[in-house]
């Protein structure tokens, strides 16, 4: 990243700091998954990632509180050693829930690090999704350094992708694609159905899916957007989060190859010499995980599939510019210019409301938008007035700061086309 680029980022950070609409701490003493506190004032909180709301499900805390009282606070040990006998009972537990072998890690970014590294070959390439996550791109950059060829595909567009995928499988052993299952800032899906065609149709392709965002809300027992519309393949790699919806922590590896699961787990960096999971952790994890293997992880998934079409039809019905309109938990409001974006977010959080501002390097400079979330803590009534905050806010503010839809339109224009491209390919 270029001194020009990190300038620019921090400026961003510290100009949203200073309005109060970034780095903020709670000022709690106690959590209930809807309200927080900030600045004094109580907030409904739309910007959690624990879609299913179980973050404060007394059986995760139960669990967490039981573990330590057996095995303390830590086992601090290298897991290439010797590792807390939870490990073994989660790791069979996740692997119930995806079909497939299972490597546990701290967390879905230093996994990154020791996966990639492991199943890329001397003579692989990769693409990249524009939009892929940052993290995923991070562990990529490690690979590249030692002579990987990397390229980048626009987002979700498949004529691009199909290009690409033709002309390295014709110099390299596997082309890897990098995608998100669900993506962090819009809230769109990887097209699966076309991804799935390539896989299909070129024997070298390979996919790299972070699920994180995908994970709980959707599929049987919960293992994701990912592996909702296909079983898990010789060619396809899933990562995904054990954080969000999961609402426990760490992240989970999953492949069909037995010995590619071992490989990773015996040399991967991250796993090797990394410090193992707290024991509160593992406790909470395999408490959520039996949930996950429960009838009521489907109760909870109509709840939430209920919610985010509510506040779907409002959204259209107020007319706001949704960039992405696929039903999954994260929505986000286009407004183009971070000054628009400062001035709605700051409006709306003195109506009662915590969202977020997203903005470069989330998201393109000028492609600035509301981002929030639904989750089971909120209440038709909360998103209905969250809906008619944003709606008035949205208007008064471009009032004030002299722009219109046309230039939120002009905003985001590549974004819009590329969706519609995944659509008729």
């Amino acid at each position: 990243m270029k001194n020009a680029t990190m300038n620019l980022i921090n400026e961003i950070v510290i100009s949203s700091k200073a309005r109060g609409i970034a780095q903020l701490i709670t000022e709690d003493t106690q959590y209930d998954g809807r309200i927080i506190t900030i600045l004094g004032k109580k907030l409904i909180n739309f910007s959690s990632c624990s879609y299913l709301g179980l973050e404060v499900d007394e059986r995760l805390k139960r669990g967490a509180i039981q573990s330590i009282e057996k095995y303390g606070v830590q086992f601090s040990s290298s897991r290439s050693y010797v590792a807390c006998s939870l490990y073994t009972e989660l790791e069979e537990l996740v692997s119930q829930i995806f079909d497939g072998h299972v490597v546990l890690s701290t967390s879905v970014s230093l996994g990154h690090h020791g996966v990639i590294p492991v199943i890329i070959g001397e003579n692989d390439a990769i693409i990249m999704d524009q939009q892929v996550h940052s993290s995923v791109q991070d562990a990529v950059q490690k690979v590249q350094a030692t002579g990987i060829k990397v390229t980048i595909s626009s987002h979700n567009d498949m004529v691009s992708l199909e290009k690409k995928v033709l002309e390295l499988s014709a110099v390299y052993d596997k082309v890897w694609l990098m995608i998100d299952g669900v993506y962090s800032m819009y809230g769109d899906f990887a097209p699966t159905e076309s991804l799935f065609r390539l896989l299909q149709t070129y024997n070298k392709l390979h996919i790299y899916a972070d699920d994180a965002h995908g994970m709980s809300w959707q599929g049987k027992h919960g293992r994701g957007y990912i592996l909702n519309q296909t079983d898990i393949h010789s060619r396809i790699v899933l990562a995904t989060s054990l954080n969000k919806a999961f609402a426990a922590g760490g992240g989970a590896f999953v492949f069909s190859d037995k010995k590619l699961s071992e490989k990773v787990r015996n040399i991967g960096g991250s796993f090797m010499f990394s410090g193992p999971h707290q024991i509160p952790v593992l406790g909470a994890s395999i408490a959520s995980a039996k949930i996950h293997l429960s009838d009521e992880i489907y109760d909870r998934q109509f709840a939430l599939a209920e919610r985010i079409q509510y506040c779907q039809d409002l959204l259209e019905k107020f007319g706001l510019p949704v960039v992405s309109n696929n039903l999954s938990p994260i929505f986000f409001i286009g407004l183009g210019l971070l000054r628009v974006g400062h001035n709605v977010i700051q409006r709306i959080m003195n109506d009662g409301f915590m969202v977020n501002l997203a903005a470069f390097p989330a998201v393109p400079e000028n492609c600035t938008g509301i981002r929030f979330t639904i989750t089971l803590h909120h209440s038709r009534k909360d998103i209905e007035k969250l809906v008619m905050s944003i709606a008035y806010n949205f208007n008064e503010a471009l009032k004030e700061e002299g722009r219109t839809m046309e230039d939120i339109n002009k905003s985001f224009r590549k974004m819009l086309r590329n969706k519609e491209v995944s659509k008729t390919v």
